[in-house]
């Protein structure tokens, strides 16, 4: 399954007259999606359903989540915990991170913060997302492309889905659906 959608839901998006720019990587910010429609652009019904399922005031309840039911996706996925610093700061730390993250960011980012590998103009505005869609609770989805490290440009669909652990809404589950770059780099 993450074949296929690395393969085509990026460039069905762009196929339909979607925008995908830059993201913060690169100075700008990603933009909105809808989420139903980029859910079934990347064919990502089966997925969505198992974890809008588990859902409990709009949000998954980490107790029933079961990590194979997720598998096939689980080389593309994170999960982090949203921290706040003593002076109010809210971050998330990456816990869980997929192969394919790690791979295209070029090192581990299990342990990191968010805000210490975003970088650019746009870092506030993306942690800002994340804490949106646990502060709703509300599914979010985003389309962007970026450069990390020597690739070239790589467009990628972001789906965030807020976790209940223990009664409250603190953990995010991130699913980073990317596309192999083009030969002109675009």
């Amino acid at each position: 399954m993450t074949r296929t959608i690395r393969q085509t839901a990026l460039e069905s998006l762009l196929g339909r007259g979607v925008t995908i720019p830059p993201d913060a990587l690169s100075g700008q910010v990603s933009d909105p999606v809808d989420f139903e429609r980029a859910v079934e652009t990347a064919g990502f019904g089966g997925i969505h359903a198992y974890l809008t399922g588990l859902e409990e005031a709009g949000a998954v309840v980490w107790e029933d989540f079961e990590i194979a039911r997720v598998a096939s996706v689980m080389p593309s996925m994170a999960y982090l915990d949203r921290e706040v610093d003593a002076d109010g700061t809210v971050d998330f730390r990456y816990r869980f991170v997929g192969e394919e993250l790690n791979l295209i960011a070029r090192r581990s980012l299990r342990g990191q913060r968010l805000g210490e590998v975003l970088v650019g103009d746009h870092r506030r505005q993306i942690l800002d997302e994340y804490e949106a869609a646990i502060a709703g609770p509300a599914l979010r989805a985003s389309a962007g492309r970026v450069v990390i490290s020597d690739m070239r440009w790589m467009h990628y669909l972001r789906l965030l889905y807020p976790v209940r652990v223990g009664g409250t809404v603190s953990r995010l589950l991130l699913f980073m659906l990317f596309s192999r770059p083009d030969a002109t780099g675009r």
